[in-house]
Parts: C-alpha cells; sequence; structure tokens
C-alpha cells in the first residue's frame, strides 16, 4: 500500500478546502489520507506530489468531480426537519403570495441537495398545499455530487428515504417497485438538477433577486469559515427582498452575515432577508450565595417569581455589605479607571464584577458616543440595568441588537419578559438565544425555569441536563455577565438539584 506522510496530507487538505470548500478536523486525517491513497493510485501518479502538482494546476475538472463524489456527505432522507416544512408552508409561502411576485413563478432552491430527497419534499410539500400547480413553482437542487444527482433524476428511493414520511404521503407519491419505491413523476417534473461546486462563484446559480427560498441546511458545518460567509453572500443576492433562507438545526447566520432577520414558526427558526423580524416575535465572585440569601437551590425560586427577582434577592444583602464602597464619588471612579489606563467598558465590568451597577452604568454613559454604539457595550449597559431593577430600560436597549442575531441580546429580553409576566415571549427569546449561541448556558438554565413553573416536566429536565453540561464549561467573563451574580457551583448544583428532583441523573 502506498505511504502518505502527514505534510501530504495537509497539503490535500488545504487544496480540498480551498476549491471545494470542505473543511476536514484533525480527527479525519486518515481519512483523507485514504482518499489520496485511492486517487493517487487510479490516476497512476505514482506519488501524492505528482497528484497535487496536476490538481492544483486546474487541469483536471473531472477529477474534483470524482473528489466531490468522494468527500461529500450523503446522508439524507423525504421531509427530514418536517417543522422547517411546515413553517415553510404556513409562513414563508403565503408572505410570498403577498410580496407581488405577479405572474412569475415561485422559485425555490436546495443547495447541497444530495440525492434530491430534500427538493422533492420541497414538490411535495407545495403539492399538499395546493396552491401552486407545477407550472407556477420552479426548484432546483444543486449538489457536486454527480452520483447523487443521478440517484435524484432516477427518483427511485429505498425505504430507509422514507422513514420519516408519513403512510398517507408515501401511499400518494410513490409506488412500490421491488424493494425501492418509485416517486410519482409528475412531482419527480416539479424539479430540475444542476451540478455545481457551491464554493465556486456560479454567477449564473446566483442572479440578483432571483428566488423566493433557499434550504441550505447541513451544508455550512462542512465549509470552511470563508467559503461559508462566501456562499452566504450568494445567497443574500439572489434571494427576492423578504425572500427566505433555511438552515440546518445546528447552524446559524452568526457571524456570517448581518442582511438577514431571524423568524421562528412552527418550532423551525429560519431567516428573511431584507424585511422586519415578525418572530414572535473571571468568576463572579463578591455576592453572596443565594442559599444565604433564602434561595432554596432545589426550588430556585418561589412559585412565580423570575430570574430578576432572584437577582434582586440576591443583590440586597450586597447592597448593604457594599454601600460604603459605593460612595465613592463618579467623579473618582472616573479618574481612577483613566488615571489606571482602564478602557471604559473594562472598568464597567470591572465595577459589575464588585455589584457597584449604578456606578458602572455611569462610567458607560461617560463613554464616547461611537462606544455607545456598540453591540458588547449595550448588552453590559442592559445587563447593568436588569440588575438594577430596570427592566424596561433594559429591554428598549437591547430591541434594536435583536435583528443583528445577537443571543445575548435575546436572553436580556428573555429576562425582561419573565419578569413583566409574559412567559411565552420569554420562552420564545430564550429558546433564540440558545439557538443561535448552542454553547451559551444560561438560556438553558430560563428555559428549564421556565418550563418548570409551567409544570412540563419532560421540557424541564431535558434543559437543565442541558444547562448542567454547558455550565460546566462556560466561560467566567460571561458567567459574570449572565450568571445573575451567582458562582458557577451554586448554579451547576442548583441544576443538579432540579435534576434529581426530576429523577434524572447527575
Amino acid at each position: 500500500m502506498m505511504i502518505v506522510n502527514e505534510s501530504e496530507v495537509l497539503e490535500f487538505r488545504t487544496l480540498i478546502a480551498r476549491r471545494l470548500g470542505l473543511w476536514f478536523d484533525d480527527h479525519r486525517r486518515e481519512f483523507l489520507a485514504g482518499t489520496l491513497r485511492e486517487r493517487v493510485s487510479a490516476r497512476r501518479c505514482g506519488s501524492a506530489a505528482n497528484y497535487f502538482q496536476e490538481l492544483g494546476g486546474g487541469a483536471w475538472p473531472e477529477e474534483w468531480a470524482m473528489l466531490a463524489v468522494a468527500l461529500t456527505v450523503t446522508e439524507t432522507y423525504f421531509l427530514r426537519g418536517a417543522e422547517h416544512f411546515r413553517a415553510l408552508i404556513e409562513t414563508a409561502l403565503p408572505e410570498c403570495q403577498r410580496s407581488g411576485r405577479g405572474d412569475r413563478p415561485l422559485r425555490l432552491l436546495s443547495a447541497g441537495c444530495a440525492s434530491g430527497e430534500e427538493p422533492f419534499s420541497l414538490a411535495i410539500a407545495l403539492r399538499e398545499r395546493g396552491a401552486w400547480i407545477a407550472h407556477s413553482v420552479q426548484i432546483v437542487g444543486v449538489d457536486a455530487n454527480r452520483e447523487m444527482l443521478a440517484k435524484a433524476r432516477l427518483g427511485r428511493f429505498s425505504a430507509w428515504s422514507l422513514r420519516e414520511t408519513p403512510p398517507a404521503i408515501r401511499d400518494r407519491y410513490f409506488r412500490p417497485t421491488g424493494a425501492d419505491f418509485l416517486l410519482d413523476e409528475e412531482i419527480r417534473g416539479m424539479v430540475s438538477f444542476l451540478e455545481r461546486n457551491l464554493a465556486a462563484s456560479n454567477d449564473d446559480l446566483w442572479p440578483p433577486a432571483s428566488l423566493d427560498v433557499v434550504f441550505c441546511r447541513n451544508m455550512l458545518m462542512y465549509f470552511t469559515p470563508e467559503a461559508a460567509e462566501a456562499l452566504i453572500a450568494r445567497i443574500e443576492r439572489a434571494l427576492v427582498p423578504g425572500g427566505f433562507l433555511f438552515l440546518g438545526h445546528a447552524e446559524t447566520l452568526r457571524g456570517l452575515s448581518t442582511g438577514f432577520q431571524l423568524r421562528r414558526s412552527h418550532g423551525a427558526f429560519f431567516y428573511q432577508v431584507g424585511e422586519p423580524s415578525r418572530a414572535g416575535a473571571g468568576e463572579p465572585v463578591s455576592r453572596a450565595e443565594p442559599s444565604a440569601l433564602g434561595w432554596s437551590a432545589p426550588e430556585l425560586a418561589p412559585p412565580g417569581a423570575s430570574w430578576v427577582d432572584e437577582i434582586g434577592r440576591s443583590a440586597e444583602k450586597i447592597e448593604v455589605l457594599s454601600a460604603a464602597a459605593r460612595r465613592r464619588s463618579e467623579h473618582e471612579t472616573m479618574v481612577a479607571g483613566a488615571a489606571a489606563g482602564v478602557s471604559g467598558f473594562d472598568r464597567a465590568l470591572d465595577l459589575h464584577r464588585q455589584d457597584r451597577f449604578a456606578e458602572a452604568l455611569a462610567h458607560l454613559q461617560a463613554t464616547s458616543a461611537e462606544a455607545a454604539r456598540d453591540a458588547d457595550f449595550q448588552v453590559l449597559q442592559a445587563v447593568l440595568l436588569v440588575n438594577c431593577g430596570r427592566t424596561d430600560e433594559a429591554e428598549a436597549r437591547c430591541r434594536p441588537l435583536l435583528s443583528r442575531l445577537d443571543a445575548a441580546a435575546h436572553y436580556v429580553v428573555a429576562l425582561c419578559r419573565e419578569h413583566a409576566g409574559d412567559l411565552a415571549a420569554a420562552f420564545e427569546h430564550a429558546e433564540t438565544a440558545a439557538y443561535l449561541d448552542p454553547q451559551f448556558a444560561m438560556p438553558r438554565f430560563l428555559l428549564g425555569r421556565l418550563s418548570k413553573r409551567q409544570g412540563r416536566t419532560r421540557e424541564t429536565l431535558g434543559y437543565f441536563e442541558e444547562a448542567l453540561a454547558l455550565l460546566v464549561k462556560e466561560d467566567p467573563t460571561r458567567l459574570l455577565l449572565f450568571g445573575g451574580g451567582f458562582t458557577r457551583e451554586t448554579l451547576v448544583q442548583a441544576c443538579r438539584a432540579e435534576i434529581q428532583r426530576l429523577g434524572g441523573g447527575s
């Protein structure tokens, strides 16, 4: 067997990332090494160096097509992520219908369609809705894997591809043929397929304002950051104003684009371009532990109490203990910070660490107007307002950040909505924060509290288990900002107590 060394595998990975946009972590190096050996042998190049010379020279378009077949993920099935299709039918399509398309067809694109289950699912969903007939809809499936596209064009699928398809849908649109199922010819006629490398520019695929809906699910997670950002920019340009983008459940646009508004419907998150959102639209060390202030960890809070109430109760004792320190004038505080060369934000964060919230707010108010427009600055100001009990002001401070897909802003608004007694909106914003930042522990903690207040035992257990897993590795600065003044250990103990109370493991 031909031997490839580590540097050759790394060079192969770099070439793939540059051309196909795909990124392979270190734990998949052996897979890459095997693929490299197979392709060098198939091409009879004799060595990886000779193979790279030809591959990098661009003289082998067919070889890149073969690599796309070998390297892309092809797992899919019909109606995968059913909530996305419900949101499409019940929310996105009615808005498309109202948007004044005139007589032009409704245009949908499935990016990374593999063997066609997703675009065919779109066709079935549209047919089930009955609002559009075949000639008024154009659905295109795009993939770099020509073998999968050939399978898609045949329209013949295994029972495994139909594992999540309701029996009534299967009986209506599929005909058994041997061990497989043949898709209805009319549904197949609603979809066309294109072989394209989605990491390339493909200007013919993305004319400006040409698409109403794009499904690009479970692709960005395999792309390099640069390739993902470029693809999203092309999709944004190609969508009509008010058009929709659906990503996979583990994917967000956070850090990739600010041109979309997050939407939520039928249990699904998705994105809209060019329209306002309509979605429902170090450790802290100075604060006394909640248990010393009458907060029972297993119960988390008295019935009906909000997290803001808990923060307030916890703050009462420290208010007394630190009163002398807070009697220093705002002027003295600012002079001390300036003399030490500390930025306004850092100084305010340090004051927050000491629970000197009013001083921290005053310090932020004295910073420049340019700094005050920074999202982190505004979130810190909102957190301080929450800690002072000024939740209406805190919510108003965060509202402009929601359109930027800011998880922290959604979390703060969730706290404010809970304090106002609007549990439905609190749950929605906490869920949005958790979606936008899957590593953010406190939204899960809040979702556990909210679910407990609503008597949703199973969901409560799940949220506290998720919160516990994230809290043990949460960034100390983020715990300082959003942990309500409670230490990591206190929050961990609270989660464990709730999990044990509900019969789960800890």
